[in-house]
């Protein structure tokens, strides 16, 4: 194990987020390594195989075939599940919009932004996916392989978090052909409390401590400069 201040920063040219749910997505956001939008970055408890499975099909059958889970129909967003990649969806069915039409939106959006993303990553030299997931380090490894052979031109790298209850943080570090898994281990519990209830914001996690592991990474200066344009300063918010 490594305490987290020995690593370097380590430019990017993409940083997304791979699950399970919004947690990474949201403090990649906040630390200001977001430069657009990824169709995964708020959905929920999705496994890595539906990942590579959607980047490599382009996501094509992405919500192509939904059911309608919502508890009750007081919620301001439907809870929706995309079948055949055992995906869910909390925000982007609002119950005042059909759901066969809000299905035709939410695919056509989606595929909007991974043909941008998947520009970016093609011409990328270092990819970062960041997580906190519970699969064992070997599955993350194969899961990095796997898709790798999606971008093969780039350098994969993960940040991986993992929640123990023991105190401070530390990151352990694996490597495979041509990726790198860093994992950092802390409490990712808010420091304001879990019971959702009493803390909105609860779903966040333990957000200095992944703001103190994400400061180990930056963007590149080509991606900076591609983020800064006015047309893409524009259409990362689509």
């Amino acid at each position: 194990m490594k305490i987290l201040d020995e690593l370097d920063s380590i430019p990017m040219d993409f940083i997304m987020s791979v699950g399970p749910a919004c947690r990474p997505a949201q403090q990649i956001k906040q630390a200001g390594l977001r430069v657009t939008s990824s169709p995964l970055d708020w959905m929920q408890l999705y496994p890595l195989t539906a990942v590579t499975h959607c980047f490599s099909t382009g996501f094509t059958d992405f919500f192509e075939e939904i059911e309608d889970i919502s508890p009750d129909e007081n919620r301001k967003n439907r809870r929706v599940v995309d079948v055949n990649n055992d995906i869910c969806s909390i925000h982007h069915f609002p119950m005042n919009e059909p759901l066969e039409k809000a299905q035709k939106r939410v695919r056509r959006m989606m595929r909007k932004r991974f043909k941008r993303i998947d520009r970016l990553m093609c011409k990328a030299k270092a990819i970062c996916l960041v997580a906190n997931r519970d699969e064992p380090t070997q599955v993350l490894l194969e899961f990095l392989e796997e898709f790798e052979e999606i971008y093969p031109d780039a350098y994969l790298y993960m940040v991986n978090i993992r929640h123990t209850s023991e105190p401070g943080f530390q990151v352990s570090v694996v490597s495979g052909r041509r990726c790198t898994l860093y994992e950092a281990h802390f409490c990712d519990e808010h420091p304001d409390g879990t019971d959702i209830t009493k803390n909105p914001d609860a779903w966040q996690g333990n957000t200095p401590y992944w703001m103190n592991t994400l400061r180990h990474l930056c963007l590149s200066d080509r991606t900076i400069r591609w983020a800064n344009s006015p047309l893409q300063n524009f259409l990362h918010k689509i």
